[in-house]
């Protein structure tokens, strides 16, 4: 039972009435987002009708509904309160002949359905009394999950009113026949003009008069400054809570390490992220109810906003709160949005809300494939998804079963191996490349006895060859890594290159010096940072770096400085020709030299121990042990660390959860579960053993 959610019935968790008011929460939500969509009043029985009557009763029906689910007040009361919203405002619509407003109907007639499912549910319940809240406390290396009493957030419907009613004219005056009657006229309109400035100015008095301001006093000479007009503390706490969401969004894009800096080079960043957190948290129930708002007001509603709100609201307990995020979701609209859908999933991968694995599982259902996608995103990251549904979405479309199929397979549930094979098989047959690859990893954690033989095929056709030969070099056998050496010496290309790095075959490295005194600038570098991966030579130079080209999440390595014509950033190519941007200055680094003399030296000195069918990595005989070397200590980029995670469970049978995209903290603690398997296989230095997954 998750803490502050607790049930006398001792129900599985969640309980069926927390189910109910799932789906009734989904209905409300599209009942109002159809009636958000509506552009002008829609006409019922021949006169305009008015949305926010409607809108009003499914703003209540919410708030009664996550009073329900957090307890600000008896459950049954508020369940049947929502009931009574829902039922309402479903009776309302039983004349509309619009099809969207029966749409909203329908949504309506579904959420009191629901709502009265639990209310029956409900009534077996016996609330237990709430704790009251602990004070907020600071984040520390994770974030805390704050407690923040305070009215249910609800929504605040923008919905298109009725079309304004002109005021009435007066009636027409008869044509005047004689002077006499020309006369009366005239006193007759005096007399209504009269009567309709009384009226105005009764209207004015009513809300009171403008005050009329007082003339501004010239500064005295000098460096005398006037005062700032004194702030309202609503206003001082909502621009407090805006400059906290933008320092977590600035943050969001910024946290994983850029090249060549290593993973805890970015703890100081999760600090201020941390730290900005624990601000909205602490300007307590008026700046909580300023982040949706913020949010949907925002001047750009991109990801890294997406991300940001989905982690503050997704760190304050209460289902209100990511009720509140669902309304900005679609609002940023994660339904056809790629990068707002993994935004979002970002967010909540890091969050501490202890009803997400409930909501998530309710976005299961849900009937755009980017949101389940995001579901089992994050239950899968989070180690929180069962077999079952990481099947169920494993045989999704492509976009679901790709976020699916690699936490299938460090979850490796062995009496379902049939159901396995079908979803891989189908997923090896797709034509979505992201889908083979999905595939592939899970066939690495799997253990699969057949990755390597998927891999060698995916490595031979064009459309996959470049997201398979590093996989295969780290899945490889000594005839396997023969093979991509020798395909690498027939047709030499920047990714080939670097697999024979990541095989640490020790026969290529005369090989790799040839191609380091080569004329290909990407082979050149290719060729170096395999060298460097096999020898761990650390053979380094400063090299100028192109600022665009520092954040790397996928190879190949980024273009560095080797003289010659330099392409356009991206700023310039889409800038005013009349007004184009500096290139901005280069970042200085240290990255493997790509001088052929400095390596030569080395090899000279050292080739006596590189045995020939011995793997290395990093100068020592290939163990488990170095991987994890390398995982912890050396210099690599966010893809290369997952590659590594991929190696260690291959080498060693053991699946820890581990993902580059973790806090600091999350990944040492991950890094020490990984010491006692790596050690145990690390019996033959320089073997190319795949040992069989463990349970």
């Amino acid at each position: 039972m998750t803490a502050g959610y607790a049930s006398a019935t001792e129900e599985p968790w969640p309980p069926a009435w927390m189910v109910d008011l799932e789906q009734a929460h989904a209905a409300l939500l599209r009942a109002l987002g159809t009636l958000e969509a509506f552009t002008a009043a829609p006409v019922v029985q021949g006169a305009p009708f008015d949305l926010t009557e409607i809108g009003d009763r499914i703003v209540r029906a919410l708030g009664h509904l996550y009073d329900a689910i957090d307890e600000r007040d008896e459950r049954h009361k508020s369940a049947s309160q929502a009931y009574t919203e829902a039922l309402d405002g479903r009776d309302r619509l039983a004349t509309a002949e619009n099809a969207d407003l029966r749409e909203v109907q329908a949504s309506l007639a579904a959420a009191a359905t629901a709502l009265e499912a639990a209310e029956r549910r409900l009534t077996s319940v016996i609330d237990v009394p709430r704790p009251p809240p602990a004070p907020i406390r600071a984040s520390r290396e994770t974030p805390a999950l704050h407690v923040v009493p305070r009215p249910s957030l609800v929504p605040t419907p923008r919905l298109v009113g009725l079309p304004p009613v002109a005021p009435p004219l007066p009636p027409a005056l008869p044509a005047p026949k004689t002077l006499a009657d020309l006369a009366a006229m005239a006193e007759k309109i005096k007399k209504q003009a009269e009567e309709m400035e009384a009226a105005a100015e009764a209207k004015r008095a009513a809300f009171g008069a403008k005050k009329e301001e007082p003339p501004k006093k010239e500064a005295p000479s000098g460096f005398v400054r006037e005062l700032p007009e004194r702030q309202k503390p609503g206003a001082f706490l909502a621009a407090r809570a805006r400059d906290c969401l933008e320092e977590i969004a600035m943050i969001g894009m910024q946290r994983l390490p850029l090249l060549g800096d290593p993973f805890r080079s970015v703890a100081f960043l999760e600090r201020r992220m941390l730290t900005s957190l624990d601000a909205v948290a602490s300007l307590g129930p008026v700046g909580v109810a300023r982040i949706e708002p913020q949010l949907l007001d925002a001047p750009v509603r991109d990801a890294a906003r997406a991300q940001a709100g989905a982690f503050a609201l997704g760190c304050l307990e209460g289902r209100d709160a990511l009720g509140a995020l669902e309304r900005v979701a679609h609002a940023y609209g994660w339904t056809e949005d790629p990068a707002v859908a993994a935004g979002i999933a970002d967010g909540l991968k890091l969050a501490t809300n202890p009803l997400l694995s409930v909501v998530l599982r309710a976005w299961l259902a849900h009937p755009a494939p980017l949101v389940r996608a995001t579901a089992i995103d994050v239950l899968g990251y989070r180690g929180l998804a069962s077999a079952d549904e990481l099947l169920r979405c494993a045989a999704d479309v492509p976009v679901v079963a790709e976020k699916a199929l690699p936490p299938l397979g460090l979850l490796y549930p062995r009496d379902r191996e049939r159901d396995i094979q079908a979803v891989l098989d189908t997923a090896l047959a797709s034509e979505s490349v992201p889908l083979q690859e999905a595939a592939w990893h899970a066939m690495m954690l799997l253990g699969h006895p057949h990755v390597a033989h998927a891999l060698h095929r995916a490595a031979g056709e064009k459309a996959t060859e470049s997201r398979a030969v590093i996989p295969l070099a780290i899945v490889s056998d000594l005839e396997d890594a023969r093979h991509l050496f020798a395909t690498a010496q027939k047709a030499p290309t920047e990714l080939l290159v670097l697999a024979v790095g990541w095989a640490g075959l020790a026969e290529s490295v005369p090989w790799l010096l040839t191609m380091v005194a080569g004329k290909k600038k990407e082979l050149k570098i290719a060729a170096a940072n395999a060298l460097d991966r096999i020898t761990g030579a650390q053979l380094y130079e400063e090299i100028d770096v192109a600022p665009e080209k520092l954040d790397v999440e996928e190879p190949p390595e980024p273009e560095i400085d080797l003289g010659g014509p330099k392409p356009q950033s991206l700023a310039r190519k889409v800038s005013d020709p009349r007004d184009l941007p500096g290139e901005g200055a280069p970042d200085a680094m240290e990255l493997p030299t790509t001088d052929a003399d400095r390596w030569r030296e080395y090899w000279d000195e050292h080739r006596e121990r590189y045995h020939t069918g011995t793997r290395f990595r990093r100068g020592h005989p290939y163990t488990p042990r170095v991987t994890l070397w390398e995982l912890d200590g050396w210099r690599v980029t966010p893809f290369e660390r997952r590659m590594l995670h991929r190696e260690m469970v291959v080498r060693t049978g053991a699946a820890v959860r581990f993902d580059p995209f973790d806090l600091v903290a999350v990944q040492e603690a991950a890094l020490r579960q990984m010491e006692a398997p790596a050690s145990s296989a690390s019996s033959y230095p320089g073997g190319w053993h795949r040992v069989a997954r463990k349970a």
